[in-house]
C-alpha cells in the first residue's frame, strides 16, 4: 500500500495548485532590475550611478532624479518600486511626497509676489492682518517667517488633523500664539509652523490660506515664450475643461480673451511668432506680466501640488521607513547622522517641542494618507515628480517666473552660517530657502527634506538637481548617501565641460 501511494503521489492535483498562483502573479522581479529614463549630453554616467544605488541595495524601494543644465533636461531617471506591496513600479508619471522641499515651493510663490511689488519681504504681517499682531507679534515680518526668526517654531495648542485642514481655525490659533523667543533675535527652524504662517499671510488682500490655493500649484505658471524650459514642456493636449481661465481680465495684458476651447490668445501679436497664450485658473491670470516684457501665461507640466491632489492619488509613491541595514550603512558613511537622529528623538523640551503641533508628526506613515495630503500645508505635505519640481526651480532661476534682477537678490543667503537653535547646527538661510555650498564652492539654493528628498539650484553652474525617493533615508541633504553619490558624479561631469 505504501509503495503504491508513493508511485501515484507525483500525479496528485495539489502539485498543480501550488504552481498556479505563481503563474498568475508572474515571476517575482527584483526592483533593481527596473530602471528607466534618459541621461544625455555627456551626463550618461549618472545613469550608472543611479543604477548602482539600486544594485548595491542603497535604494530599497523607489527613487527618481532630474537634472537641468543650461535650461535643458539632461537627466530624467526613475526606478524601483512606487508601491512594493501592490507590485507597482515607479514610472515616468510617479509623484512623491516632498516633505520640507515644499518650503522651497512656498518661497518661490512668495518671491513671485515680491517681484510683482504686491508685497515686500520687510512688510509686517500685521500690516494686512491686524489680529496677527497680538501678544508680541506686531513686529514680525514676512522675512522673519521665511528665515525662521518669527519665534514660533511650534504652537502651544495641539492640533488635530481636522483642525489642520480648517484655515479659519488655524488663523485663530496663530493670532493667540505668543512668540517663544523675541522675534528676529535668533534663528530656530520652524518645521511645521512655517507652512501655516506663510499660508495665512495676507498679500494683496488675500488671506486665510488663499495665497497657496490661488498660487500656481496646479501645473500653472506664468512663463515666457522665450524660455526653452517652458517651451519644451508646453502641452495643450493635457488641458481639461475645468482648467479654463475663469477671470482672464485680471491678466496684466489688456488685449486678451478666452474661450471654452482652453486657449487664450493675445490678439496684439502674431500666433506664428510663438505668442499663443494659454491660461489655466485665476492664478495664472493673476501672475501674468506686462506685455512689453514679452511674458505670457503658459501651462507647464510642473507636476507640483500642495493640497487638492485627489485626482493624482493613483500616481503617488507609497512611503516606507528606512531598513535597519540601510540606516546602519548611512550612519557609518556620515557620523553626523547620529547627531541628527539624537535631535529627533531627544526628550529635551527645547528640541522635542519642535515636533509640535501634534498629531502631524506622530508617524511618517500618516503621510501616505490621502486625507493628510488633501489640505495644503506649504511646509511639509507637497507632492511632485522630480522632473516637475526641477522644472519649477529651473524656470524660477532662468528669469521666467521672476526677473533676472530679482533672482540675483535671492541668489545669496541673508544669514550665512548662523546657528539654528532648533537643529543645533549652523546653516545658511534666506528668502525661505536653505543655502549650501556645492562641491565646487558655488551656492546651491533650495531645500532638503526628511528622508533624503532634495531640490537644489546652482545658478553659477546653470544647474538644477532634484532627487526624490519613497524609501526614506536616515540622513537629509548632504548627509544622504544616495544623493551624494549622484551629486558627486554630476559635478565631476560638469568639471569636464569647462
Amino acid at each position: 500500500m505504501s509503495s503504491a501511494s508513493a508511485e501515484t503521489a507525483p500525479e496528485r492535483p495539489p502539485v498543480q495548485v501550488k504552481v498556479e498562483p505563481r503563474q498568475q502573479r508572474g515571476p517575482r522581479r527584483k526592483n533593481n532590475e527596473y530602471i528607466d529614463g534618459i541621461a544625455v549630453d555627456g551626463f550618461e554616467d549618472v545613469k550608472e550611478v543611479f543604477q548602482s544605488n539600486f544594485r548595491d541595495r542603497l535604494e530599497h524601494d523607489g527613487a527618481a532624479l532630474a537634472v537641468y543644465h543650461k535650461g535643458k533636461l539632461v537627466v530624467d531617471l526613475w526606478g524601483g518600486w512606487a508601491d512594493r506591496e501592490n507590485d507597482r513600479n515607479w514610472t515616468r508619471d510617479t509623484i512623491a511626497n516632498i516633505f520640507s522641499c515644499t518650503k522651497s515651493v512656498a518661497a518661490i510663490c512668495v518671491a513671485m509676489k515680491v517681484d510683482k511689488k504686491e508685497c515686500a519681504y520687510t512688510d509686517k504681517v500685521s500690516k494686512c492682518w491686524p489680529e496677527f499682531g497680538r501678544n508680541g507679534k506686531e513686529d514680525i515680518t514676512i522675512d522673519m517667517i521665511l528665515t525662521h526668526r518669527a519665534g514660533l517654531p511650534y504652537f502651544e495648542e495641539d492640533i488635530t488633523l481636522d483642525e489642520a485642514a480648517d484655515r479659519v481655525k488655524i488663523s485663530k490659533i496663530i493670532e493667540e500664539e505668543i512668540p517663544k523667543f523675541p522675534p528676529g533675535s535668533k534663528i530656530a527652524y520652524h518645521p511645521i509652523t512655517f507652512g501655516w504662517l506663510i499660508d495665512q499671510v495676507r498679500i494683496a488682500g488675500r488671506g486665510n490660506g488663499t495665497l497657496f490655493q490661488r498660487f500656481p500649484l496646479y501645473r500653472c505658471f506664468a512663463a515666457s515664450t522665450k524660455s526653452s524650459a517652458a517651451l519644451a514642456n508646453f502641452s495643450v493636449t493635457r488641458f481639461s475643461k475645468n482648467t479654463v481661465c475663469q477671470i482672464c481680465t485680471l491678466h496684466t495684458s489688456a488685449n486678451i480673451e478666452y474661450s471654452e476651447l482652453q486657449t487664450v490668445v493675445d490678439k496684439g501679436r502674431e500666433r506664428g511668432a510663438g505668442t499663443l497664450v494659454v491660461c489655466c485658473t485665476e492664478a495664472v491670470g493673476l501672475l501674468g506680466r506686462d506685455a512689453e516684457e514679452n511674458r505670457y501665461a503658459v501651462i507647464l507640466d510642473t507636476d507640483v501640488y500642495i493640497g487638492s491632489c485627489a485626482e493624482q492619488e493613483c500616481r503617488i509613491a507609497k512611503l516606507s521607513l528606512p531598513k535597519r541595514s540601510n540606516a546602519f550603512r548611512e550612519h557609518v558613511y556620515d557620523r553626523m547622522i547620529f547627531s541628527l537622529g539624537n535631535l529627533l528623538h531627544t526628550k529635551k523640551p527645547s528640541t522635542s517641542d519642535m515636533r509640535r503641533p501634534q498629531p502631524l508628526v506622530q508617524s511618517i506613515e500618516m503621510f501616505n494618507s490621502p486625507s493628510v495630503r488633501a489640505f495644503g500645508q506649504p511646509a511639509v505635505n507637497g507632492v511632485a515628480s522630480a522632473r516637475g519640481l526641477a522644472l519649477l526651480h529651473q524656470i524660477f532661476m532662468d528669469g521666467t517666473l521672476v526677473s533676472h534682477e530679482f533672482f540675483e537678490t535671492v541668489s545669496q543667503p541673508e544669514y550665512e552660517g548662523f546657528f539654528d537653535h532648533t537643529l543645533g547646527v549652523e546653516e545658511s538661510k534666506g528668502h525661505g530657502f536653505i543655502y549650501c555650498r556645492s562641491p565646487t564652492g558655488s551656492w546651491q539654493i533650495g531645500h532638503s527634506a526628511m528622508g533624503g528628498q532634495c531640490i537644489r539650484m546652482d545658478p553659477s553652474n546653470e544647474l538644477v538637481i532634484c532627487y526624490l525617493t519613497n524609501a526614506l533615508k536616515a540622513g537629509s541633504g548632504k548627509h544622504t548617501l544616495t544623493y551624494n553619490k549622484l551629486q558627486t558624479k554630476i559635478y565631476e561631469i560638469l568639471a569636464t565641460k569647462k
